[in-house]
């Protein structure tokens, strides 16, 4: 039978259809913006396009990535706990050719980052991350900072296994690499921004009645 998914009982949806869309146009925004960021930093043909949205629990998120991965945890203070930027290796050594003067086209090793190539990726997602804020002011002034880079996704826990997190997906594009990065934010990281975007729609709907 086609276009049949199987569905989850045990897993119950905590993001509504208006959170999921307020979060979707945060997250083009973030696209857009890392697409010049990437252009503009590697001095390449390179691009950012926003892919989907998903709920999904941690556990299945971590199932998901392939090891190694270049992940780059993060605070987004105010909010509480952390989330998970991750990029597929041949995207970040790509980036990496080209911030030293190569044309990323050379097969990428199955390695994790040493720390020279880790500190100069470091600065790619630096800039990466104002653009993140901006993208979220619309929502809550954020301030998003690198707290560890990690490669094994089994070590980078950012949430329980159950735990419900939103899971964004990008496909990333320097020169002739493509890959899949996506963003990981638990739902106990967002819920004060999911509480605010309640009360907004409260308040909508009360003035349509007044």
């Amino acid at each position: 039978m086609p276009n049949v998914v199987p569905f989850d009982f045990r897993r119950q949806s905590k993001f509504t259809r208006d959170h999921v869309r307020a979060l979707q146009i945060v997250h083009e925004t973030f696209a857009r913006q890392l697409s010049t960021v990437l252009a503009t930093t590697l001095r390449s043909v390179a691009s950012c396009t926003f892919g989907k949205v998903e709920q999904l629990s941690y556990d299945e998120y971590v199932r998901s990535l392939p090891n190694p991965s270049y992940m780059i945890i993060l605070s987004m203070n105010p909010l509480p706990g952390a989330a998970l930027i991750q990029f597929p290796l041949p995207i970040a050594f790509a980036a990496i050719d080209r911030l030293l003067g190569g044309t990323a086209d050379s097969l990428s090793p199955k390695r994790p980052l040493t720390e020279i190539e880790s500190n100069l990726m470091r600065s790619v997602i630096e800039r990466a991350l104002r653009e993140l804020e901006y993208a979220y002011e619309t929502l809550v002034r954020v301030e998003a900072e690198i707290v560890q880079q990690e490669f094994n996704p089994q070590f980078a826990q950012i949430a329980a296994p159950s735990d419900m997190a939103l899971v964004v997906s990008f496909e990333i594009r320097i020169g002739d690499k493509r890959g899949t990065s996506t963003i990981c934010i638990p739902f106990a990281t967002l819920q004060p921004v999911l509480e605010t975007l309640a009360s907004q729609t409260l308040f909508q709907d009360q003035r349509s009645y007044d």
